[in-house]
């Protein structure tokens, strides 16, 4: 094991991306509808990788992060685009307006039939990932080691802003929003897993731990059933959605941390971490099509069989994406732009 912090590669965080990305498609499937919680899990682990990354500097950083998300998510954005001038009736709440592309393009946030998104549904989590690279290189211009003191300040106060004053604006009421505080759990996260990791490699408490980080992970996936099924019934109903899943997503975070620490995540499991984000941007529309059909049968047997087969089609799709462009074309960007 290698035992610098800086150095290591954690296993169990790109296992836990994968599973964050999987509960997200699975949300989608309208019989199931269930784990949109995978967004707040992404969070948490968000503001952990960012304080991880920039550890040991924070060379072209805003550059990196613009290649490893705008790519793909340009692409699919124009893709989603050229299908609204064809298929308009295929979408129920976007249309094939310019200026919401341009808007989608610059991560503007803008209201369409109630919803504040861009033209890909499923990118009002990339606007909130981009706003919060933003803040965090500002605050690493402030004071590198500070960093995540000055990034979790910020976004505290807005916040609480958001939630205190009803802003003049779409934008402003999108990027004052509570979910801002999962970032600041993930930064939150990089000083205790600093500490789990050096006391997992110096004191081997394996014993302790391990059932413990289970017990962890258990409860928190009991906490997001529970929110789920019985939230009429429970006093957590009247809290706010960074209460309500924000924190179990963050211990969830911490516990998959703590027991990646000691036990040998499957190569397979990590995979799914890698292609990830292929497999968020581009699940929506095909499994929300596999869903309208299954929708028309009372057959539960032939729904599992059809989310089954749209679940292991996305994510074949999602690898090759990952290959040819998260991969192939995004490092032939980082060759190119950052000497």
């Amino acid at each position: 094991m290698v035992h610098d912090f800086a150095k290591q590669k954690f296993d169990s965080i790109q296992a836990l991306r994968g599973i964050a990305a999987l509960f997200v498609v699975v949300s989608h499937l309208t019989f199931i509808g269930i784990g949109a919680f995978g967004v707040d899990i992404f969070f948490c682990i968000s503001g952990f990788i960012m304080m991880y990354v920039t550890e040991k500097g924070a060379e072209h950083f805003l550059v990196k992060r613009l290649i490893r998300i705008v790519p793909l998510y340009y692409l699919v954005t124009i893709g989603t685009f050229v299908l609204l001038l064809v298929f308009p009736s295929m979408f129920m709440s976007t249309t094939a307006d310019v200026w919401y592309l341009v808007k989608s393009f610059l991560f503007i946030p803008y209201e369409i039939s109630g919803a504040i998104q861009p033209i890909v549904r499923v990118g009002w989590t990339i606007n909130y990932e981009m706003f919060f690279y933003v803040i965090f290189f500002i605050s690493m211009k402030i004071s590198h080691k500070n960093r995540g003191l000055i990034c979790s300040g910020i976004l505290v106060v807005l916040a609480v802003l958001g939630t205190l004053v009803e802003l003049p604006t779409v934008f402003l009421n999108f990027y004052c929003h509570e979910l801002l505080l999962e970032f600041v759990f993930g930064m939150f996260s990089f000083f205790l897993c600093k500490k789990v990791f050096s006391v997992v490699n110096k004191e081997k408490p394996q014993k302790i731990l391990i059932p413990v980080a289970i017990v962890c992970i258990v409860l928190s996936l009991l906490c997001f059933w529970l929110l789920i099924f019985e939230q009429n019934n429970l006093p957590a109903a009247y809290f706010s959605r960074v209460v309500n899943l924000g924190v179990p997503a963050w211990i969830l975070f911490l516990s998959v941390f703590t027991l990646g620490c000691m036990v040998k995540i499957p190569k397979w499991l990590s995979f799914t971490g890698d292609i990830s984000f292929s497999l968020y941007l581009l699940h929506y529309y095909p499994i929300m099509l596999i869903s309208r059909f299954a929708e028309r049968y009372d057959s539960v047997p032939l729904k599992v069989v059809l989310s089954i087969v749209g679940i292991v089609s996305v994510i074949a799709i999602s690898a090759v994406s990952y290959y040819l462009i998260e991969k192939k074309f995004s490092g032939f960007l980082r060759k190119k732009l950052i000497k």
